[in-house]
């Protein structure tokens, strides 16, 4: 039985010890996930999402990517499979123009209360009666972060 538990404990501290040996630039590369669907001879590196959102943000992404993906697709660039189907087309949340002149409270309504109630495009639906606030927040906080994903 010491021998196993011997045994056991050097295995352990050879873990630390190896973990420790790793240099600064090692253990921060440990964060990043490498994308491997790009047909160049170099990978991209992509930052983690649990490092890139914070809890609300990535919630509000699992919202995102359930309801609004269909239309406003997955980047939010408005060409989700959907959009084909839809006129006007949805809008780009990429788009930091248009971004920029929608508050928080308004980007709350219209997903709330559907487009019509702000003048967009009728086809956007209401989503009051099947989202909390609290998840049309969380909603909202990950919207914000497209535009400075891809500006």
């Amino acid at each position: 039985m010491k021998k196993y538990y011997l045994l056991f404990l050097i295995f352990i501290l050879s873990f630390f010890l190896l973990d420790a040996c790793k240099t600064n630039s090692e253990k921060k590369s440990s964060n990043a996930v490498v994308d491997s669907t790009n047909s160049k001879s170099s990978p991209i590196v992509k930052e983690n999402i649990w490092t890139r959102h914070n809890y609300d943000q990535r919630e509000g992404k699992r919202l995102f990517e359930h309801y609004c993906s269909v239309c406003h697709g997955v980047g939010g660039a408005g060409d989700g499979f959907n959009s084909y189907n839809l006129i006007p087309k949805p809008n780009s949340f990429r788009d930091s123009v248009y971004m920029s002149n929608l508050s928080d409270s308004n980007l709350q309504q219209i997903i709330a209360l559907g487009g019509q109630s702000t003048n967009k495009s009728t086809l956007m639906l209401a989503y009051s009666h099947t989202l909390t606030e609290i998840q049309i927040e969380r909603l909202v906080k990950f919207i914000r972060t497209l535009v400075k994903e891809w500006n």
